[in-house]
C-alpha cells in the first residue's frame, strides 16, 4: 500500500512532462489540490487491490485473469477520458457508485474553471472510506474461508 504513493512521486512528474510536451497541458496548474485528488485515487486503488487480493487468497490462480483485469474494469465508467455526461445512461448509473468518478470529475472542473468542487471531494472520500472498510472486512472473511478450506497454513 505504501509502494503506490512512492511510485507516484516518481511517475507523476515524468507523466506531467510528457503531457506538457505532447498536449500543452500543465497538470500542476491545479496547485496543491492535485495532491488531494491523487490521494483519493490512491485510496480507490487500495480498494481494488484489497478486493482482488481477497479473491486471490481464496481461489488462487484460477482467477488470475480477473486479478489482472480488475484495475482496468472501472476505467470506462469513471470519467478518466471524457465527462460522465457523454456516457450512455446505464454507464452513468454505474459511474455514480465509483469514487474515482468524483475525483476525475473534480479534476476536470478545477482544470476547466479553477473552482474546487468540495462536494465531489467529500463524496469521493466518503465512498472511499466506506468501500475501503468493506474491502478490509471482505478480505478478513475470505482469509478465514481460505483457512477453513485448508488453503492457508497460518
Amino acid at each position: 500500500m505504501m509502494l503506490g504513493p512512492i511510485t507516484i512521486v516518481f511517475t507523476v512528474p515524468y507523466g506531467a512532462v510528457i503531457v506538457k510536451v505532447m498536449m500543452g497541458q500543465n497538470i500542476f496548474n491545479m496547485g496543491w489540490f492535485i495532491f488531494v485528488l491523487i490521494g483519493l485515487l490512491i485510496m480507490s486503488g487500495w480498494i481494488l487491490g484489497i478486493t482482488t487480493a481477497s479473491f486471490l487468497i481464496c481461489y488462487g490462480q484460477k482467477i488470475d485473469t480477473l486479478v489482472w483485469a480488475t484495475g482496468w474494469l472501472p476505467t470506462p465508467f469513471c470519467s478518466i477520458y471524457y465527462p460522465v455526461e457523454t456516457l450512455p445512461y446505464w454507464m452513468q448509473a454505474v459511474s455514480k457508485f465509483l469514487p474515482m468518478t468524483y475525483a476525475f470529475e473534480a479534476m476536470r472542473i478545477v482544470h476547466n474553471t479553477g473552482v474546487i468542487p468540495y462536494d465531489y471531494v467529500a463524496l469521493s472520500f466518503a465512498m472511499n472510506v466506506v468501500y475501503l472498510l468493506t474491502a478490509i472486512a471482505f478480505f478478513m472473511f475470505m482469509f478465514k474461508k481460505s483457512k477453513e478450506q485448508g488453503l492457508s497454513t497460518q
